[in-house]
């Protein structure tokens, strides 16, 4: 199930409130109890902060129940590309990446582009080659590869 800050505080602020009562009692000086409750503060806002960046990734079959699946299913939807692993090989063709993309504007856009710009692109994504070694390997300027990144650009851009 999803993380729930404010539940979660208000037992951190009860569990915190019984504490501060038994270390009075117990004759503790004001400074002291708190340090101690800054120290569980920042342990507390550090688990926190994992739970709400972490989420176990569940299956029908072992969901504690429907809001965890639901919100796990959520997750990966809207954050595929994190979850995602790509096989540096591809296939037979050199473009074969292109098939991998599940948007299909996206790949329309990439088919409408010429050889030229489609090298430069797999280069530039999935060689992570510099701008520098492009121009090297293909044999122009620099310049002239951050102008066609440009030009490429704003026509994914026009398709998206």
């Amino acid at each position: 199930m999803a993380y729930n800050h404010a539940k979660e505080e208000l037992i951190f602020a009860n569990h915190w409130a019984k504490l501060r009562d038994e270390y009075v009692q117990a004759g503790m000086s004001e400074d002291a109890i708190q340090a101690m409750y800054e120290f569980d503060r920042s342990v507390f806002n550090s688990n926190r902060t994992y739970k709400e960046h972490t989420v176990r990734l569940v299956t029908e079959d072992d969901a504690e129940d429907e809001d965890e699946l639901a919100y796990a299913q959520e997750l990966l939807k809207n954050n595929f590309i994190a979850f995602a692993v790509f096989d540096s090989y591809m296939g037979t063709g050199k473009y074969d990446w292109i098939e991998t993309i599940e948007n299909e504007s996206l790949v329309c856009a990439l088919r409408a582009l010429s050889a030229e710009d489609l090298e430069l692109l797999t280069l530039y994504v999935f060689a992570d080659l510099t701008q520098c070694e492009i121009a090297r390997n293909l044999g122009v300027s620099q310049p002239y590869i951050v102008k066609k990144i440009k030009k490429i650009k704003k026509i994914l851009e026009k398709w998206l």
